[in-house]
C-alpha cells in the first residue's frame, strides 16, 4: 500500500496543536483513487476537521460523528469561511463597547501597559513571562514603536503594583468561569475547580469582560459566530499551557510547564482572524438527519456512532448498510486530557452548562493511557463493525504515531473483527495510513504479510529493506504481521490491558533476548531510539537509501522539471508500505544531484554537470588522471574498477573506486584491499548525501571508518596540478579534503 504524502498546510487553523496535525491532500488523494466524489463518507471519530473540510471541497458528502461541541464549532464555522474584512469589522464593534467609562479596546489594553525600558514610555507587553507557582511575572517580551527596543526584558516594580490595581474583580470572574460549568451542588465541579488552576486571574478578567460585551452587544446572528469563533480562540491563548521559550506546543496534559507564557488576550483577539481563514469558498453544512447537496457537503451528528446507529433504528433505517455509504475514513484520535478538559471549560463559557453536558465523563476522566485508549476504540469499532453490514473499505489515518499508539489502534481494529488490509508508514514523520476491510469482504489482494511470527516479518522487513531499520518500523512490521494472523482478536472479551501487555512482551523479547537483531545506539531501557539490523541477513543487496537515490536520479533525467510534491507522490508509489522514502534522504539527493528550477517554484532540474554524458565524460578523465599520477609515483596501475597502484611488490597501495554516485556500499562489498589502502573518488557534490547514508547505515557506517579514504574529484586535480608530487606528498594531502562533516563510529549498545 502507497503511501500518500500530502502538502504541509500553511495555516493550519483554530487551536491546531490540539487536533492531529494532518497533511493536506492525504484523505483525498487515497479517495481520488478509490472512490467517486459525491459518494458518501463517514468519520466515525470527528478528529480532524481540516480532514473533513477537504474531503468536502472535493465534492464528497462527509457525514461526521463528532461529540465534542467545541469540534463541531470549528467545523461550521471554518465551513462558512468567513471574510477577513468581516471578521474585523466585528472586533471593531467589539472594541467600541463600553467598559465604565472607557472603550474596552482601551479598558483591556490597559491590563498589558508597562514602562518600557528604554525610553520610559507606556507599550503593550506582548506576553508576560512567568515561573510556575511565582506571585508575579518577572520579565516580559516588548516590542517598542518609540525607541525600538524589542525582545525580552525586565517588569518593572512600578509596572506590577499599578497592573495588579487594574484587577479588583479578579476573583468574581473565576466565581463566574465556575458557575458557568458546574454549579454548587454538580458532582463534576472539584474537576472543574482544578482545571482552572491553569488560568490566571487576568486572562479569566479579561475573558470574562469580553464574554460579557458580547452577549450585550446588538449585533446580527453570523457576526456573533465570528466573535464567538474569535473568543474561542483566546480562550486557548489565555492558559498557561505556553511554554516559553519553546514556540510549539501540544499540551496533551493539564501541566504547567516551569516557565510559561500569559499572552496579551487582545492581540490574541485581533491575531486570531488568520487563524480561521483557511477557506476559500463556503462548504455546505447540515446537522443530522438534514442531509448536504450531492455535489458535497457536511453533515454533522453530535454524538457518538453508537447514538449513530440508535437514530437509525428509530427512523426505521436498518444499520449503517441502510446509508449509502462508500467508504469509511477518519483520523484516529490519541489520548488528550487537556483538550477534552479545556473543551469543557470553553463550552461552558461560551454557551452554557448544557453544552457541557457530553463533556462531563472527560472532567471527571484524570487518566488517559494506552490501555484506556485501545477499550475506547475498541467500543466505537465493535459498534461500527456489528451494525455497518458495509462491504466498504476503512482507510485510517494516525499522526505522531508511537508505538502504543499504533498498538492501541491496530489491537482494536482486530478485536473488532475488521481485517488490515494494508499499510504504510513514513517513519521520519510519524505518520501511519491503514486499510482495513470488515471481516468476510475483500477490498485488497491479501494481508500486508503472510501468516507468520513477528519476528519473521521483522526479518522480512529487514531483508527487503538491504540496511539496518528503525525501531519504529520493525515494530509496525511485527505489529502488521500479528494482525494478519488475527493475534488480537483472540483475545477479544478480556481485558485490553492484557491485549497490550501480550504484545508488548512479545516484541521486547524479539529486540532483546533472541540475539537475533543487532542494535546500534539507544540502550537497554531506549529500545525506540536505537537502529537494527539481522544478524541472518547477509549483506548484499541494494539496500532502501541506494534504490530511492538511484529512482530520484533516473526521475530527474526523465524530467526536465519535477515538482517536489509529484516527485514525492511517484516515489512514495515505487516503495510503499514500511519502505516510504524518507522526505530528509529525497532532499538530501535532490540536493546533491540537482538545484531548484529558476522559475517554477518548488520544483528541480538536474545540474547540467549531472548530465550521464557529462558524467560519463568526468569518470573516463578522473580515472585517466589516477593512471597518470600513479605511473608518475612509479606504482604499477591495473585494472579500470577498481584501479589499483601495485608496489614493486605487486601489493596493493591504493584501491581507487571510482564513483559518479554515493552508491559506495558495492565498492566496500567488492573490495580485495584492507580498508586502509581504499581510496572511494566521488564528486564533491555526493559528500552530503554520503554522510547522510552512513548515519542511516551502522554497517557501512562501521566498514567506512574502519579506514577508507573519500577523494573529491576537485582535490585530486589541485593535488596533481598545484605542486610537484612525491610519494610523501601525495600522501600527506590525500586525506586533506575528507567528507564535510567525518563518519563517526556509532555505538552498538
Amino acid at each position: 500500500m502507497p503511501f500518500h504524502p500530502g502538502n504541509i498546510p500553511a495555516n493550519r487553523g483554530p487551536l491546531a496543536r490540539y487536533f492531529p496535525p494532518v497533511p493536506a491532500g492525504v484523505a483525498t488523494a487515497w479517495l481520488k483513487d478509490h472512490i467517486a466524489p459525491g459518494s458518501w463518507i463517514l468519520d466515525p471519530f470527528g478528529t480532524s476537521p481540516s480532514q473533513a473540510l477537504e474531503m468536502a471541497a472535493e465534492g464528497y458528502r462527509v457525514l461526521v460523528t463528532v461529540n465534542n461541541p467545541i469540534t463541531s464549532f470549528v467545523i461550521k464555522t471554518l465551513a462558512s469561511a468567513p471574510n477577513r474584512e468581516d471578521l474585523r469589522a466585528a472586533i471593531a464593534d467589539l472594541a467600541m463597547a463600553r467598559k465604565g467609562e472607557v472603550r474596552l479596546e482601551r479598558f483591556i489594553q490597559a491590563l498589558y501597559t508597562v514602562d518600557c525600558p528604554g525610553c520610559n514610555r507606556p507599550i503593550q507587553a506582548k506576553t508576560f513571562i512567568w515561573q510556575r507557582q511565582a506571585e508575579r511575572p518577572d520579565r516580559c517580551l516588548i516590542d517598542c514603536p518609540h525607541c525600538g527596543l524589542s525582545g525580552e526584558q525586565p517588569v518593572s516594580p512600578s509596572s506590577l503594583e499599578r497592573l495588579s490595581t487594574l484587577l479588583p474583580h479578579a476573583i468574581h470572574s473565576r466565581a463566574r468561569a465556575l458557575e458557568r460549568v458546574a454549579p454548587m451542588d454538580d458532582p463534576i465541579r472539584p474537576d472543574v475547580e482544578q482545571a482552572l488552576q491553569c488560568y490566571l486571574p487576568r486572562p479569566l478578567y479579561v475573558l470574562f469582560s469580553l464574554l460579557n460585551q458580547i452577549e450585550k452587544l446588538p449585533t446580527t446572528p453570523e457576526r456573533l459566530g465570528w466573535l464567538t469563533a474569535l473568543v474561542l480562540t483566546v480562550c486557548d491563548e489565555g492558559n498557561t499551557l505556553w511554554p516559553y521559550p519553546t514556540l510549539r506546543s501540544r499540551p496533551r496534559h493539564l501541566v504547567v510547564p516551569a516557565s510559561f507564557r500569559e499572552n496579551n488576550l487582545w492581540i490574541a483577539l485581533e491575531e486570531a482572524i488568520d487563524e480561521w481563514q483557511t477557506q476559500n469558498a463556503p462548504i455546505h453544512v447540515t446537522y443530522w438527519p438534514q442531509l448536504p447537496p450531492t455535489t458535497g457537503g457536511i453533515c454533522l451528528f453530535q454524538g457518538r456512532v453508537r447514538d449513530l446507529t440508535a437514530d437509525l433504528a428509530e427512523h426505521q433505517i436498518i444499520g449503517l448498510s441502510g446509508l449509502p455509504v462508500d467508504a469509511i475514513v477518519t483520523v484516529f484520535p490519541r489520548p488528550n486530557q487537556a483538550f477534552w478538559t479545556l473543551s469543557a471549560l470553553w463550552a461552558g463559557w461560551l454557551w452554557g452548562r448544557e453544552a457541557v453536558t457530553p463533556l462531563k465523563s472527560a472532567l471527571a476522566r484524570q487518566r488517559y493511557d494506552w490501555n484506556w485508549h485501545t477499550s475506547a476504540l475498541s467500543a466505537t469499532l465493535s459498534h461500527l463493525s456489528a451494525h455497518s453490514g458495509l462491504a466498504v473499505p476503512f482507510w485510517g489515518f494516525i499522526s505522531e504515531v508511537e508505538p502504543a499508539f499504533l498498538s492501541a489502534v491496530v489491537a482494536a481494529a482486530d478485536i473488532s473483527n475488521l481485517k488490515l488490509e494494508g499499510l504504510a508508514l513514513r517513519h521520519d514523520v510519524n505518520q501511519a495510513e491503514l486499510l482495513w476491510s470488515f471481516a468476510g469482504t475483500e477490498t485488497s489482494p491479501g494481508a500486508v504479510y503472510s501468516e507468520g511470527s513477528e519476528e519473521n516479518a521483522i526479518t522480512q522487513a529487514l531483508e527487503k529493506r538491504g540496511e539496518a531499520a528503525p525501531y519504529l518500523v520493525l515494530y509496525t512490521a511485527a505489529t502488521a504481521a500479528s494482525a494478519a494472523r488475527r493475534q488480537f482478536r483472540k483475545w477479544a472479551g478480556q481485558k485490553e490491558q492484557t491485549v497490550l501487555q501480550e504484545h508488548q512482551a512479545s516484541l521486547q523479547r524479539i529486540f532483546n533476548e533472541t540475539g537475533q537483531l543487532v542494535r546500534y545506539g539507544g540502550g537497554q531501557h531506549s529500545l525506540e531510539t536505537a537502529i537494527y539490523w539481522s544478524q541472518t541477513i547477509p549483506h548484499g543487496n541494494p539496500s532502501l537509501s541506494d534504490q530511492i537515490e538511484k529512482e530520484i536520479v533516473q526521475t530527474l533525467i526523465a524530467n526536465p522539471v519535477s515538482q517536489f510534491e509529484s516527485l514525492d507522490r511517484h516515489l512514495c508509489r515505487v516503495f510503499p508500505g514500511l519502505d516510504t522514502p524518507p522526505r530528509d534522504l529525497i532532499q538530501a539527493c535532490l540536493e546533491s544531484y540537482g538545484e531548484q528550477h529558476p522559475t517554477e517554484i518548488n520544483s528541480w532540474q538536474l545540474r547540467r554537470n549531472e548530465l550521464p554524458s557529462a558524467r560519463r565524460e568526468e569518470l573516463i578523465a578522473i580515472q585517466a588522471l589516477l593512471r597518470k599520477t600513479g605511473a608518475q609515483l612509479n606504482y604499477t596501475i591495473q585494472g579500470t574498477s577498481p584501479l589499483l597502484w601495485l608496489d614493486q611488490n605487486g601489493q596493493i597501495t591504493y584501491e581507487f573506486h571510482i564513483m559518479a554516485s554515493a552508491i559506495i556500499s558495492r565498492c566496500v562489498l567488492s573490495s580485495q584491499a584492507p580498508p586502509q589502502n581504499a581510496v572511494i573518488a566521488i564528486p564533491g557534490s555526493r559528500a552530503n548525501l554520503i554522510i547522510d547514508k552512513l548515519h542511516r547505515d551502522p554497517w557501512l557506517n562501521e566498514k567506512i571508518t574502519a579506514g577508507w579514504t573519500f577523494l573529491k574529484f576537485r582535490h585530486l586535480r589541485y593535488i596533481t596540478s598545484s605542486m610537484p608530487l612525491t610519494r610523501s606528498v601525495w600522501e600527506e594531502w590525500l586525506p586533506r579534503d575528507p567528507l564535510e562533516s567525518k563518519a563517526t563510529q556509532l555505538e552498538m549498545f
